[in-house]
Order: structure tokens, then sequence, then C-alpha cells
């Protein structure tokens, strides 16, 4: 088609058609800008209007690592410096508050802080009052003297649970408080499985028996304990007794009494006109 141009602002890729100059688009008014709302007017000199009004107030990101809760004002992109205890600088892409030799950076909210760390002088364990530890910390059958100066085997448990988050022995809970005595949960005896329970952040009697998210740091399987061996005998799903699964039910509807290891329907497949309640195990 032959181009042309219909002479108006608001249309774009002009051609000719049946004797007369006509637009096959409208013209684009994108200025790239989030916090603009673009129109194209004819009556406008320039044809686009860019109406920052509309988009006041909205959530925008205006492309560097050193602001943060950025929302759009007056048709730009206005935020606050990210770093609440003084100035910003990036670092390889990321935000840098400049903290002091005692201090870490530390996240609130949206932005981020120097959090004064707790330790006392010549601390190589303990909480260091910022989320993380003084010096290197203990080792997991460590325990960490009242002074924070040395980390002690915890001799009833050393070598035979971490502390505090315990660990599983087959389906016995083995756990340890530093520095006391080590104590054992044996879950079979209520028909459950040792794992990791989320809500407490440690090892115990669960229906799930699966590791912790993080198993690396905090290991299924106690130390020096026998190798475990998975139980599935008579079982076609739910834990194996060593972290894993003697298998999945089918779709249908299904759903596994982990005390036993079957797979059942709901109301024993019988669905009676106004329901039912179903007290098997795990429903």
């Amino acid at each position: 088609m032959q181009k042309c141009d219909d002479g108006k602002k608001c249309t774009s890729d002009d051609s000719c058609k049946q004797g007369a100059c006509q637009g096959n688009a409208t013209a684009s008014c994108d200025d790239g800008n989030p916090c603009t709302q673009d129109y194209c007017f004819e009556s406008l000199s320039g044809g686009c209007y860019h109406n920052p009004f509309p988009v006041d107030g909205n959530a925008c990101d205006d492309g560097s690592p050193c602001t943060a809760e950025e929302h759009c004002e007056g048709g730009q992109c206005k935020g606050k410096v990210a770093c609440l205890t003084g100035g910003c600088s990036v670092q390889l892409g990321q935000p840098y508050c400049g903290c002091g030799n005692n201090q870490v950076q530390r996240p609130s909210g949206a932005f981020l802080y120097c959090c004064n760390k707790t330790c006392s002088p010549g601390a190589v364990c303990g909480d260091d009052g910022c989320g993380g530890t003084c010096g290197d910390g203990c080792k997991a059958d460590e325990y960490c003297t009242d002074d924070h100066k040395s980390c002690l085997p915890n001799v009833a448990c050393y070598g035979k649970a971490p502390v505090d988050v315990g660990c599983c022995d087959g389906r016995t809970v083995r756990s340890c408080s530093a520095p006391s005595s080590l104590t054992t949960e044996d879950c079979a005896k209520a028909g459950a499985f040792c794992g990791w329970d989320a809500a407490k952040g440690r090892y115990g009697c669960t229906t799930t028996g699966l590791p912790a998210p993080d198993a690396a740091k905090h290991p299924f399987a106690c130390p020096k304990a026998d190798a475990c061996v998975p139980d599935c005998k008579g079982r076609t799903c739910g834990p194996d007794g060593c972290g894993g699964s003697c298998g999945t039910c089918g779709t249908d509807g299904e759903f596994c009494a982990t005390a036993t290891g079957t797979c059942k329907k709901p109301c024993g497949g019988v669905y009676p006109l106004h329901g039912c309640v179903d007290t098997s195990n795990n429903v």
C-alpha cells in the first residue's frame, strides 16, 4: 500500500485506501513512565498527554537498590532511603549501609539498619542480639557457657544428638537441652513417626515422619545411630520410619491412615445423603 500522512496526531501507519489517506493504528503515546497514564488527543498540539494524577500513590520501582517503599508522586517514582541508620551505597548490586565494626546489617520491613551486636569481649558463642551468633558459635553437640567465652561438649549428648533440635533414630526421638541429660521418646507407641515438627522447630513425634526442610543444617538421622532400615511391611503409604515414604494413595479422594499405612476412602467410601463424619486416622 502507498504510505501517506492523514494529518492526524493520534493515528499511525497511514496508507492510501480507496482514494483517501487513512490511519491503520492508534498512535502510541507511551512515555515509558509507570507514574503516568498516557492518552492521545487531536486537540492537543503534541497529541499526547501524560496524566500523573490517576496513578499517584501506586507502587513503582525506581531501579535503585538504595530506595524503599517507592510510589508514584506527581509523575515521578519516589522512595525513601533504604538505610534507616545512615547513608546508603550500592555494592555488587546490593544496598550497603556502611555498618561499623561491631555492627551487622539487618532488615526491618522494607528497610535496613545497622544492628549493634551485644557480644561481650572475648565471646565465641551465644546470641549476638542481631539474630546471629557471637564468634563462630558452637558445634551441634556442644553448648555455650554462660559467659559465652567457650563451647563445651555436652557429655550426656555428645555424639548422640544435636543440642536443642534433636534427631531421629528410626521412630525414636533423641533430644538434648544443654547441658541437661539426653532424653528419648518412642513415637511408635503413639502410632507416630519421628520427624521435623515445624511448629516447634525441632524433631519430635509426627504423622509425616519427614526430615527438616534444611536437612543439611538439621540432619534427620542421629549421629552414630545404626543405619536406618525402612519398614514398609504391610504398609502401602505414609512414612517408612527413615524420613522416606512407603508410597502415596490414589487421586480419587483416598487418604493415607499413617498409623496403619493403608489408603482409605473418606467415610469408608459410603457417602450418605447428608454427609458423614469420618473418625479414621488423619482425617
